[in-house]
This record gives structure tokens, C-alpha cells and sequence, in this order.
């Protein structure tokens, strides 16, 4: 963590959402493998067997949105341990 930001390894290209949950429409994608998070919430269960979803902007942005969006834990190479409390290392819940 640096200036207040989570910076990892990503999967890419990875879909953000407007939600944080899958059937959120597609606000944009990130298409590097190394990014950083702003926030984190709870939302839709998804492929890491929970519920926490990351909040960036994107590299390509989607027609009609501003490209701030959400992407699943599984996408977003931190440990099961950090994805079940993120503020406990630092990162602030949107």
C-alpha cells in the first residue's frame, strides 16, 4: 500500500462494473497486469469464494460511462486473508 492505494498484480483484461456484483453493467476494463485500488466493498459472490470486490479506473472506458468501476477479488492477486478485510491493512471501505 502507498499513497492510500492498494497497488498489485491484476488479471487483464479484467471487466469493471458499475456494481459490485456481476450483473452490474461494464463501465470499462483494465488492461494492465499491475494497477492500483482505491476502495473495497461487499458485494456479488464470485470466483474467490467471497464477496470482496475492488474499486478502480479503468484503462479503456465504455461509451456513456466515466470509467470508474469494480472488479471481483479473484481478479486482483491479493491473498484470501487480505480480501476478507482489506481495511485491517490499510485500504478504506467505499
Amino acid at each position: 500500500m502507498s499513497d492510500s492505494r492498494l497497488w498489485c498484480e491484476n488479471g487483464a483484461p479484467a471487466i469493471l462494473r458499475h456494481g459490485a456484483y456481476h450483473e452490474a453493467p461494464i463501465t470499462g476494463q483494465l488492461l494492465s497486469t499491475y494497477s492500483w485500488f482505491d476502495c473495497w466493498t461487499s458485494g456479488g459472490l464470485h470466483g474467490g469464494n467471497n464477496t470482496t470486490w475492488y474499486h478502480t479506473f479503468g484503462d479503456w472506458i465504455a461509451p456513456g460511462y466515466d470509467g470508474w468501476g469494480y472488479v471481483p477479488a479473484d481478479w486482483v492477486y491479493t491473498t484470501g486473508s487480505f480480501d476478507a478485510n482489506p481495511s485491517a491493512h490499510g485500504l478504506r471501505h467505499c
